[in-house]
């Protein structure tokens, strides 16, 4: 049969197998050297950041009894410096010894007391407190830290720092210093509760005196609510000049005062029965008596310190100082009495416009000599010193003797008077004087072997 007239059939279809594996073998040194990028370490330049590291670590210890750095001192001492204090914003001491392990505070049970109320390891730190290296008067209590550069913590028995009784430890505080730059730092503060507050901390060197003179001036003026109560306010101001002759030559002589201001309404709270307020007694109820309870503190520091290096190995430093501490508290307990009156009466219980005014004077006088020397291949530092001190303590208590003149039904307890309107027999009680006088010599060497 013929078949040159028969259409051609159609081109088979050829695999592309051949094609793909063209491709494949085409792209695949691409895709590997794309893999490989891939894994390779990401590479930046170089860039150097050099800087100091803040740290609030103290050398050394700002009393001379101190001669050499903390870390070779055979005691435990602990100090908060001044960043921390303002890092914290600490203005109390007793916020600053928060930082502190080993410390407990009292809170005036059974009538504890004036003073900051502080135990060391368990034992009372009350008459172990020092300004500058000088014992302070147990009776301050330390509200603001406004001239304070650190406070420094000695734990355990240490009599020969710190003077007799100190079982537990001592706590020293060191106040602010002129020094030989100039600056100024101003804070100011507001917040809630009527909350304001006021410092200055400024340093100028006083040419027209010499170059080596300079004057430092702090000021604070502060005043808050107590949150959750209505007119409970404390307030309080201070100033701390102070002059240096010398600075950084072999003879210093440097002159500070002090002086602070508190005024504070004392606050007993509500009453409470049960662990519990009094129904119907609101939290902003104040059941004392506004016109006559007060809390009021004069203190007064003057300070003068004189240093001289014989030589570098030979400082001598003496210290002397008086101080004044007038304290003025009328309380009133937040104790009620209902029995014997209709439903929402009450007649005042427990102490009322009860009153207490005490007044310390202190004089205070100490001188150090510090020596370093070597003897048979042992290097001392030897400190001796004495001390001199006079200190009177005058109390008296009295009352205003309300009770007298309270009203036969009592007053509203839902609506409590606040103030007194009546008449008052003020009266003292008791008076009681206190003088105490040191005399002390002492002496220690640090060896290093």
């Amino acid at each position: 049969m013929d078949r040159r007239n028969e259409p051609s059939p159609l081109p088979t279809k050829r695999p592309l197998a051949p094609l793909m594996l063209l491709m494949a073998a085409c792209s695949s040194p691409a895709l590997a050297e794309d893999a490989a990028r891939k894994d390779d370490p990401l590479e930046l330049g170089a860039d150097t950041v050099t800087g100091e590291q803040a740290s609030s670590r103290v050398e050394r210890s700002a009393s001379a009894k101190y001669a050499v750095p903390l870390l070779d001192t055979p005691q435990t001492v602990t100090v908060v410096p001044q960043k921390v204090i303002q890092e914290q914003n600490a203005l109390s001491l007793r916020q600053v010894l928060s930082n502190v392990s080993g410390i407990t505070f009292n809170a005036g049970e059974g009538g504890g007391g004036s003073g900051d109320s502080i135990n060391i390891r368990g034992f009372s730190a009350n008459a172990n407190m020092q300004v500058d290296g000088l014992r302070d008067s147990a009776q301050t209590s330390r509200s603001d830290l406004f001239n304070l550069e650190a406070v420094e913590v000695i734990k355990g028995p240490n009599s020969v720092f710190g003077g007799a009784g100190t079982s537990g430890g001592s706590i020293n505080m060191v106040s602010k210093q002129p020094k030989a730059e100039a600056f100024t730092h101003l804070g100011a503060g507001l917040g809630t509760d009527r909350y304001r507050r006021l410092t200055l901390d400024t340093n100028q060197p006083l040419e027209g005196l010499g170059e080596s003179t300079a004057f430092r001036l702090n000021l604070m003026a502060h005043h808050n609510d107590v949150a959750g109560r209505e007119q409970i306010d404390k307030q309080r101001w201070g100033i701390a000049p102070s002059l240096t002759f010398g600075l950084d030559t072999p003879t210093r002589l440097t002159l500070s005062y002090f002086h602070q201001r508190d005024d504070n309404l004392p606050d007993y709270g509500v009453p409470a029965l049960n662990g519990r307020k009094l129904d119907g007694v609101s939290r902003h109820d104040y059941f004392g008596w506004r016109n006559l309870d007060e809390e009021r503190i004069d203190n007064d520091v003057a300070t003068l310190k004189l240093e001289h290096d014989f030589s570098d190995d030979f400082p001598l430093q003496n210290l002397i100082r008086y101080s004044h501490l007038h304290r003025d508290t009328v309380i009133s307990a937040s104790h009620v009495n209902q029995k014997g009156l209709p439903p929402g009466r009450y007649l005042p219980a427990g102490p009322q416009a009860y009153g207490r005014d005490s007044k310390t004077r202190m004089w205070i006088n100490q001188t150090n000599l510090t020596g370093r020397f070597d003897t048979f291949g042992l290097a001392h530092t030897l400190i001796g010193g004495f001390a001199l001190s006079r200190e009177t303590y005058d109390r008296t208590t009295y009352s205003y003797n309300l009770g007298k003149f309270y009203p036969a039904n009592g007053f509203d307890l839902h609506n409590p008077p606040g103030y007194w309107n009546g008449p008052t027999d003020k009266r003292d009680s008791a008076r009681n004087r206190t003088e105490l006088e040191v005399k002390a010599l002492y002496a220690f060497d640090t060896i290093a072997l």
